[in-house]
């Protein structure tokens, strides 16, 4: 990104190092910052971001995107399927930082994958509904189930998410989610019969009237304490356990 910046922007070696170390730390890591527009920056630098914004993080960090050891693990995968075409009987496992991987994890990552570019394709076909280009639509798909922040095009750096359609909004909401949480857990929730266990537990008569307690102390706690106190007080002795931080 440095050297395309230098050649086709005419900007200073230093500049061009410190802005395409920042932004690359700053996409890959999720952390969401940047020192200027990177998306008046050459094509290919561009492409190298949006490449670096479907990595993410390594293993084990609190960085969004598909994980660098996943697409380690999906590289030697096809790598070793492609050496089974041309030698069909040999047996060679695939190893991650020199430990064997089993052929279960190896089936997960490409599951993941699979789901991964499902929901972005998903939801990119959604917030294209609103009639922005493909860019900032698969973009701003993109950051939010890697929870990148910004995308390019209408959704770049220097712009922001508020056109969008409610419908929008709430889609990307839910790649947030998806994102953040991992896919596959949150899948299983839709289930059928994990969906209806879900939809008693939280219609349950105790789960409303303590959801409701909650509400009602989060509406009145800057107005009345006293009032606060008195229903603490009436709902403990009700049989439902108010932590004491909420009535203060």
């Amino acid at each position: 990104i440095a050297l395309d910046l230098v050649l086709k922007t005419g900007r200073s070696v230093g500049s061009a190092i410190e802005h395409a170390a920042f932004q690359v730390t700053t996409l890959i890591s999720t952390t969401g910052y940047c020192t200027e527009d990177f998306d008046l920056w050459p094509q290919f630098s561009r492409l190298v971001l949006l490449v670096v914004m479907f990595a993410g993080g390594c293993a084990g960090s609190t960085a969004g995107g598909i994980k660098v050891s996943r697409l380690v693990l999906l590289f030697k995968s096809v790598k070793r399927d492609m050496r089974r075409i041309l030698h069909s009987r040999e047996v060679r496992p695939i190893t991650l930082d020199g430990q064997r991987v089993g052929e279960e994890t190896v089936c997960s990552v490409s599951v993941f994958f699979f789901a991964y570019i499902v929901l972005l394709l998903l939801g990119a076909l959604i917030l294209s509904l609103d009639g922005i280009d493909f860019t900032a639509a698969f973009t701003a798909s993109l950051t939010a189930i890697s929870n990148v922040g910004p995308g390019l095009g209408a959704v770049g750096p220097t712009c922001n998410f508020g056109f969008l359609s409610g419908l929008s909004k709430i889609t990307m909401s839910a790649l947030m989610l998806l994102g953040r949480l991992e896919i596959m857990p949150l899948l299983v929730l839709l289930l059928p019969a994990i969906a209806l266990n879900l939809v008693f537990y939280f219609t349950r008569p105790n789960f409303l009237l303590t959801a409701l307690t909650f509400f009602l102390f989060g509406v009145l706690e800057t107005n009345s304490y006293p009032l606060i106190d008195s229903m603490g007080m009436q709902y403990v002795n009700a049989g439902v356990s108010i932590p004491y931080s909420l009535s203060r």
